[in-house]
């Protein structure tokens, strides 16, 4: 291990290297004093944890609004029974089914939004897309560097396309690997799904020719109903590729280990979009984070039900808190300010400690 770092060296330590997922540091009560500790020191450690926040094969946890005022049940469904909400890890690694379910739907949702973005795309005439898949080598194996720079091939793509054609494209997209389960020796094909607005006249020989200019393939699958891509791109941000009709499905779970989807996969960036400004994304975005909440699936009485109560129905009070059915409370106790963190942080071949600041 090295030496602890100095608080001036770690003004320029990379911890804008560690993904969305891993956390450094941990707060846990110690007697009545709440301290920072350390949760990993090696890869071994954060493969462990991930593993065992997995939940698939584990028994169905659930949790409820408990009304902090009347100490009642918050949310009640038609038949008077307290709705709870299914607890998942909402991993794409993670094979449960109603886990996937949760992971779909909020995955619709995100995509809806940008879909419906005007109330003109909600005619029957804005309805219509262009589907497009810009592909890549095939590879035994894509690394999260490549899979990062394969996006921003994508990206100048597109801006190269605007520029010689002379007109804005506005569409939303999502990452897709292939791969054949039948095949031990079978190879990935990453890709990229994109679908765009309609209009305007683009020589294919040309689209062609650039995009082997930005060493991608170019290719146009035709028009197609945004409800079926809404459907299609949903599936692929939960984490099911292939296709069902001719018995190619599967998992990240089915073709590669969890240290490999930890390093080349966990917290990479699955969507992109192209042609929204920053104000339209951040409305866009506004507008997610309502739906997603509104439409959380619960599960009362194995029935898949959905709820927007926002006070107790029994006491009218919005003070709630989430409890799980064993009774703990859900609420994970927040560091004091100004509490500096003692961590160890891990980049998969050399450890670091950091000194207490």
């Amino acid at each position: 291990m090295k030496q602890p770092i100095s608080q001036t060296q770690l003004q320029n330590f990379p911890l804008v290297s560690v993904k969305k997922g891993y956390k450094l540091v941990d707060y846990r009560y110690f007697g009545k004093q709440l301290e920072p500790i350390i949760i990993f020191t090696s890869i071994q450690d954060v493969i462990d944890k991930f593993e065992n926040r997995i939940c698939y094969g584990k028994e169905k946890v659930y949790r409820y609004k408990y009304c902090n005022d009347c100490g009642s049940h918050f949310e009640l469904d038609k038949n008077s029974n307290p709705v709870r909400y299914l607890v998942t890890c909402n991993s794409p690694f993670c094979k449960d089914e109603d886990c996937f379910k949760k992971r779909y739907m909020v995955a619709k949702k995100y995509f809806e939004v940008f879909f419906n973005a005007y109330d003109v795309w909600k005619t029957k005439r804005g309805s219509r897309w262009v589907h497009e898949v810009f592909g890549f080598a095939r590879k035994n194996q894509f690394t999260r560097v490549e899979i990062s720079k394969c996006k921003k091939q994508v990206y100048n793509f597109l801006k190269a396309r605007e520029k010689k054609f002379g007109r804005k494209i506005k569409g939303i997209g999502v990452r897709d690997l292939s791969y054949d389960i039948t095949n031990e020796d079978g190879v990935f094909y990453l890709h990229f799904h994109f679908a765009r607005r309609p209009g305007g006249y683009e020589d294919l020989k040309e689209l062609n020719a650039l995009g082997l200019k930005y060493g991608l393939k170019y290719t146009k699958i035709g028009i197609k109903k945004k409800s079926g891509l809404i459907n299609y791109f949903a599936k692929r941000h939960a984490g099911h590729f292939g296709h069902k009709k001719n018995c190619t499905n599967w998992n990240f779970s089915d073709v590669m280990s969890t240290k490999e989807y930890i390093k080349n996969f966990r917290g990479e960036r699955k969507t992109f979009s192209c042609g929204f400004s920053r104000k339209e994304i951040k409305l866009l975005k506004n507008r997610y984070i309502r739906n997603r909440t509104r439409a959380e699936g619960a599960l009362s009485s194995k029935e898949q039900y959905t709820t927007d109560i926002e006070q107790c129905q029994n006491c009218k009070s919005k003070d709630f808190s989430w409890r799980y059915d064993n009774g703990i409370l859900a609420n994970e106790p927040k560091p004091p300010d100004g509490v500096n963190p003692i961590a160890i942080f891990n980049n998969y071949d050399e450890v670091y400690q950091i000194e207490n600041l």
